[in-house]
């Protein structure tokens, strides 16, 4: 049974292990969001039918940040297996511009638009749905994201509290520094 000493370390214990995780998150840009909580706003939306079901021509907003996310860990020498050794963040409106910008480069050697054994003009049309599903989305980003942005840092208070342990925080996507092995002769 818990003294009153006892309690009184673990609550001054707890109320550091929160005050410190609080002022990291406080960090994070407003316009940020976890991935989990990306996830099901997006597939929300779509099971309200505010956007539309893009499967079949591409790919999620929240796909794209889970293959940022496997990108991020590749390049820096994880695996999958160490993703919970990190909290990932997303900034939707940056991944937004940046798979708008992978449409654009329209040639056949473009591993971004889709599988290359399309026709020219089926691709073309998927590219341009997904351009305006991604337009509506970036819409209603544009409403929810101070809400989003919220409950993601509760998100990230509760997870931390329940694992008592300080995760590093990601943001992507992101410009990192690829760690370069050197051939040994």
């Amino acid at each position: 049974m818990l003294t009153d000493r006892d309690f009184a370390e673990n609550n001054g214990l707890l109320s550091k292990n929160v005050h410190c995780c609080v002022e990291s998150v406080q960090k994070l840009p407003e316009n940020t969001v976890m991935m989990s909580v990306l996830k099901t706003f997006e597939t929300g939306l779509q099971r309200r039918s505010l956007v539309p079901d893009i499967s079949g021509y591409a790919s999620p907003l929240w796909f794209l940040s889970e293959t940022e996310r496997n990108v991020f860990l590749w390049r820096s020498g994880y695996s999958l297996r160490n993703q919970n050794d990190f909290e990932f963040w997303i900034n939707p409106f940056d991944l937004i511009k940046k798979r708008l910008r992978q449409l654009e480069i329209n040639s056949s050697g473009n591993p971004f638009t889709g599988p290359l054994w399309e026709d020219a003009a089926a691709q073309d049309d998927f590219s341009e749905r997904e351009r305006l599903y991604l337009k509506l989305i970036e819409e209603q980003l544009k409403k929810a994201i101070n809400h989003l942005h919220a409950l993601s840092k509760v998100g990230s208070l509760l997870i931390r509290e329940r694992t008592r342990k300080e995760q590093a925080v990601i943001v992507l996507p992101g410009k990192f520094r690829i760690r370069r092995v050197e051939a040994q002769p």
